[in-house]
């Protein structure tokens, strides 16, 4: 009898502690989530209509998206759209005259290196104007 009674201290022990657990994880910030998204609006773009890009893979040798769970290379297709081109933010998907854009991050403006330079002049430090 005591043995039963053992057992079930240690059961109820487990289940309340993944309780616990399980409560503290919902507590928990997403720590991938661009800066100044709130966490209302953090959802992946695109989760409406279904198609979902969630990463961008480039190397030399290829380029891949993970759309919805799924990898695909330039030429692949998904829910009808083939994958017609990967850049280092987006994808782009065509079904016949429909061209859908995936962003990585809808609400972030990426600027480009010569964006932020001002040009080919390059950044300047500051640092030759001291005296």
């Amino acid at each position: 009898m005591k043995a039963i009674v053992s057992s079930l201290r240690a059961f109820g022990i487990v289940v309340l502690a993944s309780g616990v657990i399980a409560a503290n994880a919902q507590a928990l910030r997403d720590p991938t989530r661009p800066p100044g998204i709130p966490a209302s609006k953090a959802g992946p773009a695109g989760a409406s209509s279904g198609l979902v890009l969630q990463s961008i893979l480039i190397s030399p040798e290829r380029k891949a998206a993970v759309i919805s769970g799924k990898v695909l290379g330039p030429g692949e297709s998904i829910d009808g759209y083939m994958l017609i081109a990967i850049a280092e933010d987006e994808a782009v998907l065509k079904n016949g005259d429909k061209v859908r854009r995936l962003r990585l991050y809808p609400g972030v403006d990426m600027k480009h290196e010569k964006e932020i330079q001002g040009g080919a002049g390059g950044v300047q430090s500051g640092a030759g104007d001291r005296q």
